[in-house]
């Protein structure tokens, strides 16, 4: 059992290496006299196993505890999945009978429009103030998209 544990610490601390963590995501080690120990995974920890005691170290120094005290390993985070995503950074699509309006673009970026097949129907660019409209008069009835440099769309045209 302590050995499993031990593994799963070591290998919660190796993939949270590969990611980008936020300053509330860490590591819960509970001892069996029930003191949670917390390791902040933003100060990168490194695990070592050593005559019976799990070592770990991290920018602030090291602490020992003996391995078989260690009874589970948990993680808590407050990701929710979106972090760097604000309403204002992303482009809104409004249609109309005879256009499609594209605002919050960057300046001057390309719109691109192509068809289910991958034909590029149409090339234009953004406004200063990160505006384009893509008129829809010439497109027959089907699917399309709508590819900038802040996200794609899939549009249909009835």
């Amino acid at each position: 059992m302590r050995k499993r544990i031990l593994l799963t610490i070591a290998t919660m601390l190796l993939t949270a290496g590969n990611i980008t963590a936020n300053a509330a995501d860490s590591i819960i080690l509970w001892r069996a006299n029930g003191e949670k120990i917390t390791i902040n995974i933003g100060e990168r920890p490194k695990l070592t196993f050593v005559k019976g005691e799990v070592i770990i170290t991290t920018a602030k120094g090291s602490v020992a505890y003996p391995a078989q005290e260690l009874q589970r390993c948990t993680y808590e985070s407050t990701a929710d999945g979106i972090e760097g995503t604000t309403a204002s950074k992303m482009p809104t699509l409004t249609m109309d009978g005879n256009s499609v309006t594209i605002t919050g673009l960057p300046s001057a970026s390309q719109v691109a429009v192509y068809s289910v097949n991958g034909l590029q129907l149409g090339l234009m660019q953004a406004n200063s103030s990160g505006k384009a409209t893509v008129s829809t008069t010439s497109m027959q009835e089907g699917v399309y998209i709508i590819k900038t440099a802040a996200g794609n769309f899939k549009i249909r045209k009835p």
